[in-house]
């Protein structure tokens, strides 16, 4: 296994996976945003029924927690990005000139 991330920190910086690389995500929280910015990515969640393939540009957000794992298919960037809160969804809706 190439990574492990637990949940509860931001990871705003891209991850590099080689061909047959491997990325899980512990804790995923629902909302999570995981972006293929190269190559081709496959992607699993716990208690899903359904697999996700990912190429550049397309992404994968889900409603449910549990434990998701990601393998590169070929060489391949991801980025991942925490579920934006209400909270700050509802400050920017108030604020928008």
């Amino acid at each position: 296994m190439e990574g492990t991330l637990n949940w509860g920190k931001t990871v705003n910086y891209p991850i590099k996976l080689g061909r047959d690389g491997l990325q899980l995500i512990k804790d995923y929280e629902p909302g999570t945003v995981i972006l293929c910015q190269r190559g081709v990515l496959w992607v699993t969640q716990s208690g899903d029924l359904e697999d996700y393939v990912l190429g550049p540009g397309t992404a994968f957000s889900s409603e449910h927690r549990g434990e998701v794992l990601i393998q590169a298919m070929k060489d391949a960037v991801l980025s991942i990005r925490p579920p934006q809160r209400a909270s700050s969804v509802r400050f920017s809706v108030l604020h928008h000139n």
